[in-house]
């Protein structure tokens, strides 16, 4: 999945809140159980509005710095399927994740974790490895 979001910083406590939204730009082959013989396959696209905290660890005070951090997401996974009038059922979905994030200065840095994340499809993994640019904004 692909996404962006925005909130706030604080680069005291290293806290982060953001408001995020993610997507799938194209279309993924997923299979449904129907039950134990039966099986349909559809051409899934997912969205996923959610809301993020996040907590980093400093281990050093210069840059370029290395934090390790722990976050949790929360909010709605939708999606649809392509030439089909139904879609899967919406959930709402938490997730928590870890990684590291490499500080280049107040400004840049670079995010990489593991999130569990539970998808619509049974039959998809939960486990997500994710890489993320990281812009920040000051007055």
């Amino acid at each position: 999945m692909m996404g962006f979001g925005f909130g706030v910083n604080n680069n005291k406590n290293l806290f982060q809140a953001r408001l995020n939204f993610d997507f799938r730009p194209y279309f993924k082959n997923v299979t449904f159980k129907e039950n134990d013989t039966l099986n349909y396959q559809y051409k899934e696209k997912d969205y996923f509005i959610n809301i993020s905290i996040e907590k980093q660890f400093n281990i050093t005070k210069s840059f370029p710095s290395v934090r390790p951090y722990l976050q949790m997401n929360a909010g709605l996974l939708w999606g649809n399927f392509k030439g089909w009038d139904k879609s899967p059922e919406q959930k709402f979905i938490v997730s928590g994740g870890a990684g590291a994030f490499l500080a280049l200065n107040n400004i840049f840095g670079f995010k990489v974790g593991y999130q569990y994340f539970k998808p619509l499809v049974l039959l998809t993994t939960p486990h997500r490895l994710f890489l993320q640019i990281q812009i920040n904004f000051y007055e």
